[in-house]
């Protein structure tokens, strides 16, 4: 295939829905994880006994720490090549 067929209002137009719903799915997901981790530091914190250091010192990994941005980079994305496909 060649660039115009790539470039083509039929292929951009999916494409760019695709990664718009799967960015906003990501998004829900990272908004869910934050909650998830935050009732859980308000439950440790809650049961520890008073005097106890605070042992939640884990660290996020990388893809909790990157997801955000991935999420909202996914979004935009792909609301950038709908609109495109619109123009074409």
């Amino acid at each position: 295939m060649d660039f115009h067929q790539w470039a083509s209002r039929e292929v951009l137009l999916p494409v760019g829905v695709s990664l718009t719903m799967i960015g906003l799915l990501l998004r829900g997901f990272v908004r869910s994880n934050r909650r998830s981790a935050a009732l859980e530091q308000q439950h440790q914190l809650h049961h520890r006994k008073s005097g106890e250091s605070n042992a939640s010192g884990q660290k996020p990994g990388w893809l909790e720490k990157h997801l955000p941005f991935i999420a909202n980079f996914t979004t935009i994305t792909g609301a950038l090549i709908t609109l495109a496909s619109f123009f074409r």
